[in-house]
């Protein structure tokens, strides 16, 4: 067994050292064993005379202690002491070198463990696959079942009062006190921290589209890539950002045929593609002093509806055709400028010509996102654009590009150009 303990154990004067060898290497080994867990419960040893007074002193080397093993007749303390594998722990109630009781804590066995990391602070997140239970190890007289289970958190809840709600299973296993758990459970997890092994870490960037990642790589970072048990923990910016399939593994598809009908001889459509396939390298061209400092104002036509380039444009959620308008309620919007990084932030005006004041308060963020684009301060980059038949009238000619389509038609809807670019 291991034993573990935790706190400054008092010395005794050298010449009260009587014990025989026998009893002078078992006192050795437990108080090394006893010595050795000092850091890593945090646990404290109050060691008392048979009169209950506090017995006092300090020691300068180990072997100072160890000589002096009449201390553990003398100890009462909570002690705890786990197999050989860390698995299965116990709790023994010591009271003047007696042991009074010894109750099961906790069975869990660790199958793997990751750590991912956006910061330079400790971790950010585990996620731990392990199991609950030991077949040999009875509990009230009870068999303890197997479970296997896995869960994520993160470094907030990495303390003995909040790490139990992310494992249930354990704190059903006997009626015990869930901090006490929870110190095992930090105990346990800590020995993950000091010099972690390359292949328990990952990294990831601090924003969607692609970000610089702690290990020096450039990472895209959709909610998809990961561990379904953090999720939930993802702001919502991740979680609104879906992954291109142009760079997953196709098994050699070639797009080309699909598309090449769609956009044949229709340059207009074809310029639309261009912005998409751009605006997925903006982060790129920041590094090189190259903005997307004016927003794109698309004009539909009769047959050219505003979906259609929607369709072509719209990069970043291919779950729909619906885009953020452009007034009077600009949250979604403002939410768009603000978090799409490395896509396009597609945005619709509603509103006929003698209604501008109602799209304002939208034009404005556009002008004021496309004028700041070359210092803007959360490093976000991307192209905008906006489906509107009059913006051009309020937006400066310096803060605009502007697309007509006249003569430009084409026979497939809005939707079809919807699922044949998903795949961009």
């Amino acid at each position: 067994m291991n034993v573990h303990s935790n706190a400054p154990l008092p010395a005794q004067n050298p010449n009260q050292a009587t014990a025989s060898d026998a009893q002078y290497s078992a006192a050795m080994e437990t108080a090394a064993q006893l010595v050795s867990v000092q850091k890593s419960l945090g646990l404290s040893l109050t060691i008392h005379d048979k009169n209950l007074n506090k017995i006092s002193g300090q020691f300068n080397n180990m072997a100072e202690l160890i000589r002096n093993p009449l201390f553990i007749s003398r100890l009462s303390q909570e002690i705890y002491v786990s197999d050989n594998e860390e698995t299965t722990w116990f709790k023994l109630m010591l009271k003047k070198g007696r042991m009074l009781s010894i109750r099961l804590i906790l069975t869990i066995k660790l199958n793997w463990v990751r750590i991912i990391n956006k910061t330079y602070h400790d971790f950010d997140f585990f996620v731990v696959g392990y199991s609950t239970g030991h077949k040999d190890v009875k509990a009230n007289n009870s068999v303890s079942a197997n479970i296997d289970a896995t869960t994520g958190f993160p470094s907030l809840d990495f303390t003995p009062e909040r790490i139990t709600r992310h494992f249930p299973q354990l704190v059903g296993q006997t009626a015990n006190n869930t901090k006490e758990i929870g110190m095992l459970l930090c105990h346990i997890l800590s020995q993950y921290l000091i010099n972690p092994k390359p292949d328990i870490l990952d990294y990831f960037g601090y924003k969607q589209g692609f970000s610089k990642t702690l290990n020096g790589q450039m990472r895209f970072n959709p909610a998809s890539l990961f561990p379904v048990e953090l999720l939930k923990y993802m702001p919502q910016s991740f979680m609104a950002r879906q992954y291109p399939r142009a760079i997953a593994k196709l098994g050699g598809e070639d797009m080309t045929t699909i598309l090449a009908p769609m956009f044949a001889e229709q340059k207009a459509l074809q310029l639309l593609l261009l912005f998409r396939a751009a605006s997925w390298h903006q982060s790129f061209f920041a590094k090189k002093d190259v903005y997307a400092d004016n927003t794109l104002i698309v004009k539909p036509s009769a047959t050219i509806p505003g979906k259609l380039p929607i369709a072509l444009l719209k990069n970043t959620c291919y779950d729909s055709l619906d885009v953020p308008p452009i007034g009077p309620n600009i949250k979604p919007l403002r939410f768009e400028l603000e978090s799409v990084n490395d896509g396009m932030v597609v945005a619709i005006d509603v509103f006929a010509a003698d209604q501008i004041k109602k799209a304002e308060k939208g034009y404005d963020m556009m002008i004021s996102d496309a004028t700041g684009a070359n210092d803007n301060s959360n490093g976000v980059h991307h192209i905008s654009a906006l489906i509107s038949e009059y913006a051009d009238m309020y937006i400066p000619k310096d803060k605009c590009s502007v697309l007509e389509f006249r003569d430009v038609s084409t026979d497939y809807s809005p939707e079809t150009f919807k699922i044949a670019l998903k795949r961009l």
